[in-house]
């Protein structure tokens, strides 16, 4: 007997890629499994092309003409990303990984009321989160928040220095704030 898993459109988190190289390779196997929506500039979709990948839209500051299957604008690609969530919320998605070296976090925390949007960077994982969030770890995980959280207190958390905690036992953490915006979680991949 044979499973099939029917997707649908936009149904997976898009891919914005910035900088291929910012995650490990395996991990941008995973994230291709399903086929997302894959947006890149152009030195990233050289790499992808190169390695079989199927990329939907490149973003670009050359105007360079749709090829098969790929789609081409041009951008300014100092805007990279916020270009490319306005794309992508424009093309109805509501969840996007981006992969890139450095973002604009400020920039992020406005979006992230439009859409879910994860960013991956080296090892690492960022996500914005209200307060009362809960999340299971194994004991001894590193968890990172950002610095100026208002009225921060943390359950199955303590603090090793100014915005890095340890998970005190394998279970569940959660995090309480008083800031009318999310904040900023950073974990190890």
């Amino acid at each position: 007997m044979s499973s099939h898993h029917i997707v649908r459109e936009n149904q997976e988190p898009a891919l914005l890629i910035k900088d291929i190289h910012s995650i490990q390779f395996e991990w941008l196997g995973q994230l291709l499994e399903w086929s997302p929506t894959v947006v890149t500039n152009q030195a990233s979709y050289e790499f992808l092309h190169a390695q079989g990948y199927k990329v939907d839209i490149v973003l670009s500051h050359e105007a360079i003409a749709s090829q098969a299957h790929v789609e081409w604008m041009r951008v300014d690609e100092s805007d990279f990303i916020s270009q490319g969530i306005s794309l992508l919320l424009g093309k109805n998605h509501s969840a996007v990984t981006i992969i890139a070296d450095e973002i604009d976090v400020e920039y992020l925390r406005d979006s992230v009321e439009s859409m879910a949007i994860v960013w991956l960077h080296h090892n690492f994982r960022s996500i914005y989160v209200q307060s009362g969030f809960t999340k299971w770890r194994p004991q001894h995980e590193r968890v990172f928040l950002e610095d100026n959280i208002q009225d921060l207190s943390v359950e199955g958390l303590i603090k090793e220095e100014s915005n890095s905690y340890l998970t005190t036992s394998d279970g569940f953490y959660k995090i309480n704030f008083s800031n009318l915006k999310p904040v900023l979680l950073t974990e190890f991949i």
